[in-house]
C-alpha cells in the first residue's frame, strides 16, 4: 500500500472534507473580486459567479427542487453551465450532465435511472431533447409529463428561467458531506450507462489534492476543455474555484488558425490544461511540425484518460523553452477524477511512463487474486482507497457489491475500488501501468464497456451476434465490432447508421468485419484468438468508390488510411463518416505542415472533409491549376444536391415564381413550404432560406420556397399586396407542391412577416408550423420601417444629400399604399396550437409584446444565431443561421402530435382559401419562363420574352449583383425586364452561383472568373433556345464588374451597361469627395452628435454570425482595365457606364470615369451618366422608375445602333 506524503500548504486554510458550496463560501470571502469565469462573451468574478448561482438555486426552488433531488444539467461549456453547477449544489440537490451530443434514446435513460425531474437546459436544445423527453414522460404517465425545463440563458420573462429579477441571496439548506453532489454516467457493461455517485466529501478530498499536487494558486488560468459528462471537467472547474483562480471557457466557435489548442492558450493566456493524452499527443505533432514551441503562458500540463507516449514526452521537451509542470495523471470516475500523478525528473529515461503514486489522502493497492498485497515488480490488480471514493453505482447494488470490496490488509480493514487495471510497483514507490483485466476499452478520454455497443448492434436488423474489440496501429486505437449475420444482408453503413441513432458517436465503431458466424471454444466461448484480423473490416462510407486520380490524392488517401487505419478510401468519402475525429483532424493537418509546408487552418479541413476537395483546396493554396478533375468532383458534389425545378403557378390571376426542391432519396412523402418576409428582410433571409431548403430536401422533404405577389420574381405591384393577397399565395403554393410532390402533409416555415402570415391561417391549413422570429406586432413593424425610412432621408448615410419625402408612399425603400398598410396592421398573431413550433434567434423578440405573446406558446425553441432585426445597422447584412436550420429540421422530424389533421380531413382543408382580392393592371410578363439551366444544371433564372417584335434579334442579361442583391435591389431588375419586354427587348435575370437561389458547386477559383463563364452559360442557352444574336449584358456593383469580364472573354456580348462598375480613387476623387460630401457633413452639428452617439456605443463590435453586405469587389489594375475595356472599345463592344452618388460606393462626381480612364477619351463607343442624388441601389421609388427608363432607353438605343 502507498499513502501520499504531500502536505497543505501554508497558505491554504484549514481542510475540511464539508460540502463544496461551504468551501466555496469561504473562498468567495477571500477573492470576491477575483476573475472566477472567463468566455468569448465576457468574464464574471467570483461575486458575479456566486450571484448567477444563486438565481439558478431559486429559480429551481420555485419548480419544486428539494434536498436530495437530482437536477439534469444538458448544456454547452459555458459560464452558466458552471453557475448551474454551483447553484444546484447549493440546494443540497444533485447535478447531472446529459451530454447534448447523446441520443435522445440514452438520455431519456439516465433521465428515467436517476429519477430526474428537472433538467437545466440551454434553450438551444429544448426543442431536441427537452420536448422528446417531455412528451414521452407523459405518455408513460398518461397524464402531463413530471419533467420540468428550465433555460440556462437569463430571461426577465420567465420564472422558470435564470434571471436578474430572481433573489440573489444563497439559500439556506443544510448540507452534509455525505450528500451526493453530483452523478456521472460511464458506459456499462449490460448495455446501459451506469450513474457514478459522488459525494460532497469526495469531490472536497480531490479538490484540496488537485490543488495539492498541481500547486494551484490564484495566479492559475485553466482552460476549461473537456465536455461536461466527462470529469476531466470536474478538476478543470472546481479546484481552480478553491483556490482563487480562474476558469477560462473554451469558445464553442473553432479557431481559424491551425493548432487551435495553442492560439486558445495564447489568446486568454492559459497558464493549466488537463488534457485527454490522445489530443495531447495531437498537440504535440502539430506544433513539432509547423515549428512551433509551447504557449509562454503555460505553467501546467495534465495529460490523462490513457497511457502517455514516452516518444511524445521527449518531443514535448524538444519544443518546450520554460518551465512547464509536467503531470501524467490516472483515475478513475469511481473515485473522483485522479487518484495518481507521475511528475518526470530530469532524469526520466523509462521505457514507460508510470502513473506516479497517489494524492493526498489517495491510498493505492497492487493485489492478488486473493485481495493480498504482492511483491515489488509482480503484477497484479490495482485498487484505489481513501476518502474519494464513489458512493456507488446508482440503483445497481450488484455492480457496486463487485467494485467496491471491502478488504482486511495489515489487520487494517479497508474500503477499494477495484480499478479492472493490472499494475506493478516500481523501485522508486512509482506505479508501472500493466494493462486491463477485463474487455474494458480505453479510448482517447472515455472508458468504453464493449458489451454496451454489443447490445446496441444486436437490435439492428439481421444482426445475429456481435463482438466488439479495438485495433491499435502506432498507437491509435480504434473500436472494431465484429458482427455475425448468418444469410441476412446486413452493411457496415446500415450498422453505424443505427448505432449513431442510439450511441454518442466516440461509440460507433470505426471498422466492421462480418462473419456467418462466431467460432467458439471448447467450452462455448467466443474463441477471439481464431477471429478475423481487425484489418479485413470496412468502413462505414457511401457505396460509390471512386479511386485516386493522381500524386496529391494519392498522398492524401494513404494519410487518411494510416490515420484512420482504413484499408480502402475514396476520394468522394468523408473523414468524419469514416471514423475521423478532432483529434485526428490535427494529425492530418500536422502531417500536411510537415510535408507539403502549407499553413492549413483547421477550419479549412471541416469545409473540405474529402480527398477531393481536400486536394482542390491544397492545389488552390499551391497556386497549382485543378481544371483536371473540376468538372467530375463538381459533378459528383451536384449530385449530392437536391434536385431542382423552377416554374410559375397562379395565383389569383397572377404567375408566382417557385423553386421545388426533390430529394434524390429517401422521400419521406412529406412537404414543406417556406415563405418569406417583405422589403428588406426578403433580401437579408433570401440566401438562409435557400440553404434551409437544402438541408431540409436532403432529410428527405420536398421543399417549395415561393414569392409572394410582387415580390422577388413574381407578378405584381408592390403597393398592391395585402395580407389576404399573401394568404391566398400561400394556399396556393401549398396546392401547387402538393400537385408537383404527391406529398401527403404539408409544413410551413415562415421568417418574419411570413411566419405572421403562416400564422393566421386557418386551422388544419397544414400539418405543422413553423415559426421563425415572427412578426408579433405588425403596426410596430411598419412604423419601424418608416422611421428608418425618414432617417434615410436625412442622416446622409445613404445619400450624398438631403432628400425630401415624395409623393409616393413608401417605407424603407418598399412600396406602399393606405389599403396595403391596413391590411398589414390588421393582421394578429393567434394563440398557437400543438402543431405550432416557433423558433427565436438571439435578441430577438425581446418587447414586452412580444415577449407576452412568446410566454403564451408551448413549443418555443431558443437558438444563438444572432440576426439583429431590429437594429437598423444590420438592413444590409448578410447573416448565418446553422442553429436556427438544425432546431427548423429536428421539429419537421419529431413525431406529429393529435392535433394534425387526419388523411380523411386533408381535402376538405385543401378547400379552405381566403377570399380573393382582385387586382389592377397585372404586369405584362405573363409568357415568361422560370429555368434551369448551366453545365451542372446549377443556375437558376427567369426567362421574359418582349411583348413586341420591335428587336427581335437582342436579348439583355442581367447579371445578379450580389448576395443581398437578388433579382436585383428592390426589383429593380424585375422591373428593368417588364420596361424593356414593352420596348420589344427580351432577357434573362440569372442569379450567380452561390446567389439567391443558384447552387455552389465547388468550381473553385476566382469568383469574378467563375462569374464570367457562367454569364457564357446564359449566353449558351440563349442561343441554344431562340434565335437571338445580339447580347448585351446589365450589371450592379459586381454585377458590373461580372459583365465587363465576360463580354471581354466572350465576344458574342455586343453591348455592356455596368452601373457601379470599375471604381478607382483617384486625387480628383478625394477632393470632389470631400467638397461634395465630407464638407457638408462637417457643417452639421447634428452629425457630430451622432458620431458620438456611435462612439460611446458598447454595442459597435458586430456578431461573428453577421457579415457585412458589401460585396467583394475584384478589381484589376487600373492598368489592366484599360486595356481591357480598349479591346472592348476596339471590337466596337458599346459600353455605357452608370454612376450614382451614394453614400459608402466609389463614385461621387460626374466627370470620375474619364478621370480614371482618361485614355478612353472621344471613344465613340464608350458613354457615360452620372446621377448624383440617387444612391447605389436606387432605394427610392421615384429614383427607381427614372432608372429604369434610363436604362431601357439606352439599351434600346443600342438595340437600334446600326453597329450593334
Amino acid at each position: 500500500m502507498l499513502e501520499s506524503s504531500h502536505q497543505t500548504p501554508a497558505h491554504q486554510t484549514i481542510e475540511e472534507l464539508i460540502a463544496f458550496p461551504d468551501l466555496w463560501g469561504r473562498q468567495l470571502q477571500r477573492t470576491p473580486n477575483h476573475v472566477a469565469v472567463v468566455s468569448a462573451a465576457g468574464q464574471w468574478t467570483y461575486r458575479d459567479l456566486d450571484h448567477q448561482s444563486n438565481a439558478v438555486a431559486r429559480a429551481l426552488v420555485s419548480v419544486g427542487i428539494q434536498h436530495g433531488d437530482r437536477v439534469g444539467l444538458c448544456v454547452d461549456r459555458s459560464p452558466e453551465a458552471i453557475a448551474a453547477m454551483l447553484g444546484i449544489m447549493k440546494l443540497g440537490a444533485v447535478f447531472v450532465p446529459l451530454d447534448p451530443d447523446y441520443p435522445v434514446d440514452r438520455l431519456r435513460y439516465m433521465v428515467d435511472d436517476a429519477a430526474i425531474t428537472t433538467i437545466v437546459g440551454h434553450r438551444c436544445y429544448y426543442e431536441s431533447i427537452g420536448v422528446p423527453l417531455i412528451d414521452q414522460d407523459a405518455a408513460h404517465r398518461s397524464t402531463p409529463s413530471n419533467i420540468c425545463w428550465v433555460d440556462c440563458v437569463p430571461d426577465q420573462s420567465d420564472s422558470n428561467a435564470l434571471g436578474p429579477n430572481v433573489s440573489a441571496a444563497r439559500p439556506s439548506v443544510s448540507i452534509a458531506p455525505s450528500d451526493l453532489a453530483y452523478i456521472m454516467y460511464t458506459s456499462g457493461s449490460t448495455g446501459k450507462p451506469k450513474g457514478v455517485q459522488i459525494q460532497h466529501s469526495a469531490l472536497a478530498t480531490y479538490c484540496f489534492a488537485d490543488i495539492d499536487v498541481f500547486r494551484l494558486t490564484e495566479n492559475d488560468r485553466t482552460l476549461q476543455f473537456s465536455t461536461l459528462c466527462f470529469d476531466i471537467a470536474i478538476e478543470e472547474i472546481f479546484p481552480p474555484l478553491l483556490s482563487g483562480g480562474c476558469v477560462v471557457v473554451r469558445p464553442k466557435e473553432r479557431a481559424s488558425h491551425r493548432n487551435e489548442l495553442s492560439t486558445l492558450i495564447d489568446r486568454f493566456e492559459i497558464t493549466a490544461v488537463h488534457i485527454a493524452a490522445a489530443y495531447w499527443h495531437q498537440w504535440v505533432d502539430l506544433m513539432v511540425a509547423s515549428k512551433e514551441r509551447v504557449p509562454e503562458s503555460l505553467r501546467l500540463i495534465i495529460p490523462t484518460g490513457e497511457k502517455v507516449s514516452v516518444e511524445h514526452y521527449r518531443r514535448w521537451q524538444s519544443i518546450c523553452d520554460h518551465d512547464v509542470l509536467f503531470c501524467n495523471a490516472y483515475g478513475p470516475t469511481e473515485a473522483t477524477v485522479t487518484s495518481t500523478v507521475y511528475i518526470p525528473d530530469e532524469s526520466f529515461d523509462a521505457a514507460n511512463m508510470p502513473i506516479g503514486k497517489p494524492l493526498k489522502r489517495y491510498t493505492a493497492h497492487i493485489l492478488d487474486n486473493n485481495l493480498q498485497p504482492v511483491a515489488e515488480g509482480e503484477t497484479g490488480h490495482l485498487f484505489i482507497g481513501g476518502p474519494a471514493l464513489a458512493l456507488g453505482y446508482l440503483n445497481r447494488p450488484d455492480l457496486t457489491a463487485a467494485a467496491f470490496v471491502n478488504v482486511q490488509i495489515d489487520g487494517e480493514k479497508l474500503r477499494l475500488y477495484r480499478t479492472g487495471d493490472l499494475a506493478r510497483w516500481l523501485p522508486d514507490g512509482n506505479i508501472d501501468f500493466a494493462g486491463r483485466v477485463d474487455h474494458q476499452i480505453k479510448l482517447g478520454s472515455y472508458r468504453i464497456e464493449p458489451g454496451e455497443i454489443e447490445a446496441a448492434i444486436d437490435q439492428a436488423p439481421g444482426v445475429l451476434g456481435s463482438l466488439v474489440s479495438f485495433d491499435e496501429v502506432d498507437g491509435k486505437k480504434f473500436l472494431v465490432a465484429y458482427v455475425a449475420h448468418g444469410k441476412h444482408e446486413v452493411s457496415a453503413n446500415t450498422i453505424a447508421t443505427f448505432l449513431r441513432s442510439v450511441l454518442p458517436p466516440y461509440m460507433v465503431p470505426a471498422r466492421f468485419v462480418f462473419l456467418d458466424k462466431f467460432p467458439h471454444t471448447i467450452n462455448g466461448k467466443i474463441d477471439r484468438r481464431a477471429l478475423p484480423p481487425a484489418s479485413e473490416g470496412v468502413v462505414a462510407r457511401d457505396e460509390s468508390y471512386v479511386p485516386p486520380r493522381d500524386n496529391l490524392e494519392k498522398r492524401l488517401v494513404e494519410l487518411w488510411q494510416e490515420v484512420l487505419n482504413v484499408p480502402e478510401i475514396g476520394i468522394h468519402d468523408d473523414f468524419f463518416l469514416l471514423g475521423g475525429s478532432s483529434l485526428l483532424v490535427t494529425q492530418v493537418v500536422a502531417r500536411l505542415t510537415s510535408d507539403m509546408d502549407i499553413d492549413l487552418p483547421v477550419r479549412d479541413f471541416f469545409a473540405n472533409p474529402t480527398v477531393a476537395s481536400s486536394a482542390r483546396h491544397l492545389r488552390e493554396l499551391l497556386g497549382e491549376t485543378t481544371e483536371s478533375y473540376v468538372d467530375d468532383d463538381i459533378r459528383a458534389l451536384r449530385d449530392r444536391l437536391p434536385d431542382v425545378q423552377a416554374s410559375f403557378f397562379q395565383s389569383n390571376g397572377q404567375s408566382l415564381y417557385g423553386v421545388h426542391y426533390r430529394p434524390r432519396g429517401n422521400k419521406l412523402g412529406r412537404g414543406v413550404v417556406i415563405c418569406h418576409s417583405i422589403g428588406h428582410e426578403y433580401a437579408r433571409g433570401y440566401r438562409n432560406l435557400q440553404q434551409l431548403a437544402i438541408q431540409l430536401c436532403s432529410a428527405g422533404f420536398d421543399v417549395l420556397r415561393f414569392d409572394y405577389a410582387s415580390t422577388g420574381n413574381s407578378d405584381g405591384a408592390c403597393a398592391e399586396l395585402t395580407a389576404a393577397e399573401m394568404q391566398c399565395n400561400l394556399i396556393n403554393a401549398r396546392d401547387f407542391l402538393i400537385q408537383q410532390s404527391g406529398a401527403e402533409q404539408i409544413a410551413v416555415i415562415g421568417l418574419r412577416l411570413g411566419a405572421t402570415i403562416a400564422a393566421s391561417m386557418a386551422d388544419g391549413s397544414f400539418d405543422q408550423v413553423v415559426l421563425w422570429d415572427p412578426i408579433v406586432d405588425v403596426s410596430e413593424f411598419i412604423g419601424t420601417m418608416d422611421q428608418w425610412h425618414r432617417r434615410q432621408l436625412t442622416e446622409l448615410r445613404r445619400f450624398s444629400t438631403i432628400r425630401v419625402a415624395s409623393d409616393v408612399d413608401q417605407s424603407y425603400g418598399h412600396a406602399m399604399s393606405s389599403e396595403k398598410r391596413q391590411s398589414l396592421a390588421a393582421l394578429q398573431m393567434p394563440a398557437t396550437g400543438k402543431n405550432v413550433s416557433v423558433v427565436v434567434s438571439d435578441q430577438s423578440l425581446t418587447s414586452p409584446v412580444e415577449q407576452t405573446w412568446l410566454a403564451s406558446q408551448t413549443n418555443v425553441t431558443r437558438v444563438a444565431d444572432v440576426i439583429r432585426w431590429d437594429a437598423q445597422r444590420y438592413t444590409e447584412s448578410a447573416f448565418s443561421s446553422p442553429e436556427s436550420a438544425k432546431a427548423i429540421l429536428r421539429v419537421l422530424q419529431r413525431e406529429q402530435g393529435d392535433g394534425e389533421a387526419s388523411a380523411a380531413q386533408r381535402p376538405a382543408r385543401l378547400q379552405t382559401q381566403p377570399a380573393q382580392p382582385e387586382l389592377a393592371n397585372p404586369s405584362p410578363s405573363d409568357s415568361k419562363n422560370a429555368i434551369v439551366f448551366g453545365n451542372y444544371d446549377h443556375l437558376l433564372g427567369v426567362w421574359q420574352p418582349s411583348t413586341t417584335t420591335r428587336h427581335s434579334d437582342t436579348a439583355v442579361i442581367l447579371v445578379t449583383p450580389g448576395m443581398l442583391h437578388h433579382v436585383g435591389p428592390f426589383r429593380l431588375y424585375v422591373d428593368v425586364a417588364n420596361d424593356l419586354a414593352r420596348r420589344g427587348i427580351a432577357s434573362l435575370r440569372f442569379d450567380i452561383s452561390g446567389i439567391g437561389e443558384s447552387f455552389g458547386v465547388g468550381a473553385g477559383g476566382r469568383s469574378i472568373d467563375r462569374a464570367a463563364d457562367e454569364i457564357s452559360q446564359a449566353i449558351d442557352w440563349i442561343s441554344a433556345n431562340t434565335q437571338l444574336q445580339k447580347i448585351v449584358l446589365f450589371g450592379l456593383c459586381s454585377g458590373a464588374d461580372d459583365s465587363l469580364h465576360a463580354a471581354v472573354r466572350d465576344d458574342r456580348v455586343s453591348a455592356v451597361v455596368p452601373m457601379d462598375g470599375c471604381g478607382y480613387r483617384t486625387r480628383a476623387y478625394y477632393w470632389h469627395r470631400f467638397r461634395g460630401h465630407h464638407f457638408h457633413r462637417i457643417l452639421r452639428p447634428k452629425k457630430w452628435w451622432e458620431v458620438l452617439q456611435r462612439l460611446l456605443n458598447q454595442d459597435n463590435t458586430a456578431p461573428p454570425s453577421l457579415q457585412p453586405g458589401d460585396d467583394i469587389r475584384e478589381f484589376p489594375s487600373r492598368e489592366t482595365a484599360v486595356a481591357e475595356l480598349s479591346e472592348l472599345a476596339d471590337r466596337k463592344t458599346r459600353l455605357h457606364f452608370v454612376y450614382t452618388g451614394g453614400v459608402g460606393m466609389y463614385y461621387s462626381y460626374a466627370q470620375q470615369f474619364h478621370d480614371m480612364f482618361p485614355e478612353l477619351r472621344g471613344r465613340d463607343e464608350v458613354s457615360t451618366c452620372f446621377h448624383p442624388a440617387m444612391d447605389h441601389v436606387a432605394y427610392l421609388c421615384e429614383d427607381r422608375a427614372r432608372l429604369v427608363d434610363h436604362i431601357g432607353s439606352q439599351i434600346d438605343q443600342m438595340a437600334a445602333h446600326s453597329g450593334l
